[in-house]
């Protein structure tokens, strides 16, 4: 079918878009929503019914439907505050305001009434409807209305209506004297959400604090869970929690929830249930308390260890991390669980081959469990193996059904990895939103502008990080945020800057883990290089060597090692070069990195063309831009072949360079590297020139 609306046809069998200056690309879901609204226009239709009508899922992120309607505006031409298309109602949803046209069911209507005789209408004059008893009618209608309305009062439960209720887990309060205990305000908050998903199937945010606070940004949620968690005597811990509805102050019911021991799973299942009854709901077809226990280790005292090893982690304490998990492992020693959080440990330390033992050795022993609960530990893997496609894809699946934090910082990490930058500019919208002052997301800002070659946007980021890792006295990631600003900056080349933070790191020494003291002295030799201080950076590129193969870090090492052969290079011992840059690639090839393997084969193909072989560095440049094609990296396959077609230039064979330098313009225009199509095609009008086509 096709549908027209202002300068716009829909065709819906082949789900695309025309405007007046051709295709609109849209995501399949920006499509779905805009035929959901145009399908139930004029009717104004709400931000829940969008989710279930378009996502489907159980969990989202409380701004999946507003930067999904922010991207259909942009891509259509249209404006929030003066709509022509989409009109947003306030406190209502979306409404389509354009006029829509079918034109394939308007000449099916022209066909069927040249064939059938219409039926006579019956006039509906003032006389006509004098003969209706319309005040009998009336008081009818009024009494059946007041009858309903004294039923409903009478039966009414905590929430009515055919959808589920949206919930909002909000801070869980240590209301006991006892400081050990502050570890299980962030478990149950995130357990809690796991088993209303599970147990009652309804579709549950993860607030912060501020925003708890802030009930304007509450508006899509239906009920705020706050709770506190205490030891009463005796009859050991007491998990209260009251529902409350966001803008009226009122609570709606209070509940309380006890154990002999903090026994999170257990809680957090009598606390889903609890909740789930009160609203009046009864559990989905196929929940199961046991997916909620599988998260998590059995005993008590191990799930207290394992909280204690995911908050280091978060921190970027990875070395804590592992003395937590030996300490669960104590009473739990073969918990897929901790070995999972092994693997994500050892991956924070850079040590790939200790992560991927500890990987595998978790999906072995889960091999039987349903795909939904094995979704993280299949990112992970996917991880390890550099395959951020499939790692994003199963992060993507996971946070539907419940958008905790963690997995969503691995979610956009991913997505940027993959290269998928606008998917990963909306998970990083929504994550900003649940988290605004967390440093770790400024970072992760940071890391999206370097992707994007954005180094402005990336210092102003970094910045950012640095500012709330003091002011949220975050001390752990000052460093990583440091390491970003430092990173920034060299890639603007304001080196002296760069140096001068690169020195405030080497006095937090205290503060710095082995990988990121690794990483300051690995910088500290790129800028002075940079500068042609070619001997203290070759120091530096060393001592960072050494210190990477003590951890050991096996991207590190290579990472080192390219520095150091570029030192040589530029120092004049090409030999000495070769030999390192080398060693980088095996370095690559080993760890199955193929993106930092093809560079390291491009940097090697510049220092053998330095060095007149001619033949290998070609073989090397040709090598490097096919790793680059089969990764999706048109940027990379553009540098490559660039090098490639100008030192065959160089030789004076401009036949052969001429349609390589045409493959470089076509790799650089689909990348968006406008520097690149410069180069390009400076050479290409060079080799016209030169044979005086001056068309």
């Amino acid at each position: 079918m096709k549908i027209q609306f202002d300068q716009f046809e829909i065709d819906t069998e082949q789900k695309s878009v025309t405007g007046p200056d051709g295709p609109v690309n849209l995501r399949p879901q920006t499509f779905a929503v805009l035929c959901h609204l145009i399908e139930q226009a004029p009717a104004v239709v709400s931000r829940d019914d969008l989710l279930d009508a378009v996502w489907g899922h159980q969990a989202t992120s409380v701004s999946s439907v507003a930067q999904t309607i922010k991207e259909l505006r942009q891509a259509l031409g249209d404006s929030s505050s003066e709509p022509r298309l989409i009109a947003t109602r306030r406190r209502l949803g979306y409404q389509f305001v354009a006029q829509v046209q079918r034109p394939d069911e308007a000449a099916a209507a022209t066909s069927t009434s040249a064939a059938v005789e219409p039926e006579l209408q019956p006039s509906l004059s003032p006389r006509t409807l004098g003969l209706w008893p319309w005040p009998a009618l009336g008081a009818l209608v009024m009494v059946a209305f007041v009858a309903a309305y004294w039923t409903t009062q009478r039966t009414q439960p905590a929430f009515t209506g055919e959808r589920l209720p949206t919930l909002a887990v909000a801070q869980m309060v240590n209301a006991s004297d006892d400081p050990e205990l502050n570890w299980l305000g962030p478990a149950l908050e995130t357990y809690l959400g796991h088993a209303l998903v599970e147990l009652g199937g309804f579709r549950v945010l993860v607030v912060d604090p501020a925003t708890a606070a802030d009930e304007s940004q509450l508006t899509d949620i239906d009920f705020l869970i706050e709770g506190r968690y205490l030891t009463a005597g005796v009859d050991g811990s007491r998990l209260l929690a009251s529902l409350r509805r966001p803008g009226s102050g009122e609570i709606v019911s209070s509940l309380e929830s006890g154990l002999g021991a903090w026994d999170v799973a257990a809680l957090s299942i009598d606390m889903a249930s609890s909740i789930r009854d009160r609203l009046g709901f009864a559990a989905p077809p196929g929940a199961d308390s046991s997916a909620i226990r599988a998260r998590l280790p059995r005993l008590p005292g191990s799930q207290r260890a394992y909280f204690g090893a995911l908050e280091a982690l978060e921190l970027n304490r990875a070395g804590i991390a592992l003395s937590q998990i030996a300490l669960a492992r104590l009473d739990e020693p073969d918990n897929p669980r901790l070995d999972h959080l092994e693997a994500l440990a050892w991956m924070s330390m850079g040590d790939w081959n200790a992560a991927r033992a500890a990987s595998e050795q978790a999906l072995t022993a889960t091999r039987l469990w349903p795909r939904r609960d094995r979704l993280e530990l299949e990112a992970t893997a996917a991880l390890l193996d550099f395959d951020y496609e499939r790692a994003a894809d199963s992060l993507q699946a996971l946070t539907q059904f419940y958008p905790e934090p963690e997995s969503s910082r691995r979610l956009v990490d991913a997505l940027i990895r993959a290269g998928r930058l606008r998917s990963a500019t909306e998970a990083l919208d929504s994550l900003r939103l649940q988290r605004p002052r967390d440093p770790r997301v400024a970072l992760l800002a940071a890391e999206l502008a370097s992707a994007e070659r954005n180094h402005e946007v990336r210092l102003d980021a970094a910045r950012q990080a640095v500012l709330l890792a003091n002011e949220e006295e975050l001390d752990s990631l000052l460093p990583r945020a440091l390491l970003a600003e430092s990173g920034a900056l060299i890639e603007l080349g304001r080196l002296d800057e760069a140096r001068q933070i690169l020195d405030e790191l080497f006095e937090l020494n205290e503060l710095l883990t082995d990988d990121e003291l690794a990483q300051t002295h690995l910088a500290l030799a790129r800028i002075r290089f940079q500068q042609g201080e070619l001997g203290p950076a070759l120091d530096s590129a060393e001592l960072a060597l050494s210190l990477f193969e003590a951890i050991p870090h096996p991207a590190g090492q290579a990472e080192s090692l390219m520095v150091a052969g570029a030192i040589h290079d530029r120092a004049g011992r090409v030999e000495a070069s070769l030999a390192v840059l080398e060693q980088a690639v095996e370095q690559f090839a080993d760890l199955g990195d193929q993106s930092r393997q093809a560079r390291s084969i491009v940097q090697l193909g510049v220092t053998l063309m330095r060095a007149n072989q001619t033949e290998a560095a070609i073989a090397h440049f040709d090598r490097g831009a096919r790793h680059f094609r089969n990764l999706g990296d048109r940027q990379g396959e553009g540098a490559a072949l660039i090098n490639h077609a100008t030192l065959l230039a160089r030789g004076g064979r401009l036949i052969d360079a001429e349609p390589i330098f045409e493959r470089a313009l076509e790799a650089f225009t689909d990348a968006g590297d406008l520097r690149g199509q410069a180069m390009a095609l400076g050479n290409l009008a060079a080799i016209a020139g030169d044979r005086r086509d001056w068309t």
